[in-house]
């Protein structure tokens, strides 16, 4: 998805909006039925790749189709400004960016969680080959649709689409990969001690190094901006997403996680509970909206997000016990995410403020590697493992007093053991069974335990990005 900005404007200029729609909703059909019938590592890889450039151009044809509408004004042209405009037209262009897109992540966000939703269901009842058949149909039906019902309409102009630029997107898709390989197995391949881990590693480096002294060379038909490094916004932009994203990773993982081996909950119920998450989600962008007219600080919105994850993280923090309900989490979900989409949806406007319009596509380039490949990605690796490390140590404490003095532990052998003579089995499969029933209930409590350990450690980060965001040197007209 990050791969296509760069190139976004010769495709705006250039695009029939119909036809966009069409061929990227047959060509989503196409691999939806490739998905469905390959199922190597290899073809998943490269559809996935393929699916997101798709859909990214889709949402880029979406998106600036609909905000000329909602707003009025000719949304493309503010990426081809060659000159800053006037004073008062900045102003309302930043003002205009900065409550649209609390409205339009707002907008993709449920969107996304009802189309999760809906997949779970399809899966649970069905199977994945059952789901990506019946979205294949879906996307034939709409492309039918579209081309029978949706108007045509013109191109804005004679732009040329950079082909010279497939080598940087390549480069840039390898590098990101790779990256995300040695990020995600890392944690179950001993890192360098395992050969793929080092080749991923030299891959990262490699192609990374090709990537950017193409930028450094590339003239004036460079697939990024690099002069976008010496302002300020930019760096503050980055590393703000990146504490939203990391500070988030484990948030989503603890709930989700403690919901299926606190209550027994399989996959449709735990997404069902994400109809709280989209309520959060609303809350949010109220209230970011609330505090843009009010004009208020930066600052203030962003410390004001990482609080409200803080107090999720607490409420949960309280929450842990060994055996739990769905409805306990429906406070720490909607607190979590209406934190969460403050700062996720505005440091985007923030970053845009006062910013050439050359360099708009590079910053959109920079948020979407950050918010979908970098920070995930590390976040996963860095508390997968510490949750691994955790558990392992609470594992092993808890099993180290467990003894014939322990008379809960006696207690569940006897009684297990009991349950398996009566059924039949010998003295030595009921032994198995009852010693395989109380090491689970050791790893369930040991679970349970690193999770109360890392959401109280989690609470501080939240609070340390809070006090961060409050203490970073912003420009000095930082209202919105």
């Amino acid at each position: 998805m990050a791969l296509v900005f760069p190139i976004m404007m010769p495709y705006l200029h250039t695009r029939n909006v119909r036809l966009v729609y069409v061929v990227g909703f047959l060509i989503l059909a196409a691999l939806n039925l490739i998905c469905a019938n390959l199922e190597t590592p290899l073809s998943m890889l490269v559809c996935a790749i393929a699916m997101g450039m798709a859909r990214m151009f889709i949402v880029l044809n979406t998106t600036f189709s609909m905000s000329t509408y909602f707003t009025g004004m000719p949304i493309v042209s503010f990426f081809s400004l060659k000159e800053m405009p006037a004073p008062e037209r900045q102003y309302k262009m930043d003002h205009m960016r900065a409550w649209f897109f609390p409205c339009l992540y707002g907008y993709i966000f449920c969107i996304v969680q009802i189309g999760n939703f809906c997949s779970s269901w399809i899966a649970t009842d069905l199977s994945w080959t059952d789901y990506y058949y019946l979205v294949a149909g879906m996307m034939v039906l709409t492309s039918v649709l579209v081309y029978f019902i949706m108007p045509a309409y013109q191109s804005e102009g004679k732009y040329e689409i950079p082909f010279s630029r497939m080598i940087d997107i390549v480069l840039a898709a390898i590098t990101l990969c790779a990256f995300c390989y040695m990020m995600f197995f890392g944690k179950t391949l001993d890192w360098f001690e395992s050969e793929y881990i080092i080749l991923a590693f030299i891959i990262t480096l490699v192609a990374g190094a090709g990537f950017m002294l193409l930028q450094i060379h590339a003239g004036s038909y460079r697939y990024l901006e690099l002069g976008i490094f010496r302002y300020r916004n930019t760096w503050i932009g980055i590393l703000i997403f990146l504490l939203v994203m990391l500070v988030n990773t484990p948030s989503q993982m603890f709930i989700g996680s403690f919901a299926k081996l606190g209550s027994a909950a399989g996959n449709l119920e735990a997404q069902a509970l994400m109809k709280y998450a989209i309520y959060g989600c609303l809350l949010g962008v109220i209230l970011s909206l609330i505090l843009i007219l009010r004009r208020m600080r930066f600052r203030t919105l962003f410390a004001l997000g990482f609080m409200l994850m803080a107090v999720s993280n607490a409420y949960m923090y309280f929450l842990y016990q060994t055996d739990s309900d769905l409805p306990s989490m429906r406070w720490p979900m909607l607190l979590n995410y209406m934190g969460w989409i403050m700062p996720y949806a505005v440091v985007c406007a923030h970053g845009m403020k006062n910013l050439p319009a050359k360099f708009l596509p590079t910053w959109l380039f920079l948020i979407v590697t950050v918010r979908n490949v970098m920070a995930p990605a590390i976040g996963v690796s860095v508390y997968s493992n510490w949750l691994q490390e955790r558990t392992q140590f609470h594992k092993e404490l808890l099993a180290s007093e467990i003894n014939h003095s322990n008379n809960v532990a006696v207690n569940t052998y006897n009684t297990t053991q009991r349950i398996g003579a009566f059924s039949g089995n010998g003295t030595f499969d009921s032994e198995k069974l009852a010693s395989i029933q109380l090491s689970a209930r050791v790893q369930k409590q040991a679970t349970i335990v690193a999770f109360k350990d890392m959401t109280g450690t989690t609470v501080w980060l939240c609070l340390g990005c809070m006090l961060i965001c409050l203490l970073l040197p912003y420009r000095k007209k930082e209202f919105m």
